[in-house]
């Protein structure tokens, strides 16, 4: 996909998990932005945990030509009990890392 080109639009619908093999994107949120991805990261994961039942709370566009993988909520389901452990274990290590930027945004911003 090209560069500038919007994956997921906020306040959309949606359930499945993207994967990002190659290139830059950015997460925004009215506007604001709250986070790069690069190559090898997980983004659409709030609505994939929450089934959907949420919208979307977030933008993604990206930054460069990007390579990435949709996965349906349905097919991740299929999935062996060992995979879907390690894919787990991907996507809190991702929200881990996230949760991390975010606080050290909010340390600095009261500084």
């Amino acid at each position: 996909m090209n560069a500038q080109s919007a994956l997921v639009r906020e306040n959309d619908l949606g359930q499945s998990l993207f994967f990002l093999a190659r290139g830059q994107a950015k997460a925004t949120r009215q506007g604001r932005m709250l986070n790069s991805i690069g190559a090898g990261e997980f983004f659409g994961e709030m609505a994939y945990i929450r089934g959907g039942q949420i919208p979307r709370q977030a933008t993604v566009e990206t930054l460069t030509e990007v390579l990435y993988a949709e996965y349906e909520s349905t097919a991740l389901e299929k999935m062996s009990p060992t995979s879907q452990l390690l894919l787990t274990r991907a996507l809190v290590r991702t929200l881990v890392e996230r949760l991390e930027f975010a606080n050290d945004r909010i340390a600095q911003a009261f500084r």
